[in-house]
């Protein structure tokens, strides 16, 4: 089984934190948010 996010955006108000995501998760695999503070890992 596969998870696919595609072109995902998030903005709030008028600030864009995610633009045209995409990314593809697959069962049975880890995975793991890498990034900066404030770089919407949580968002995500």
């Amino acid at each position: 089984m596969k998870f696919v996010f595609s072109n995902v955006t998030k903005k709030f108000k008028d600030i864009t934190v995610l633009e045209d995501v995409n990314i593809t998760f697959h069962s049975g695999k880890v995975y793991a948010l890498i990034g900066q503070n404030g770089s919407g890992k949580s968002v995500f």
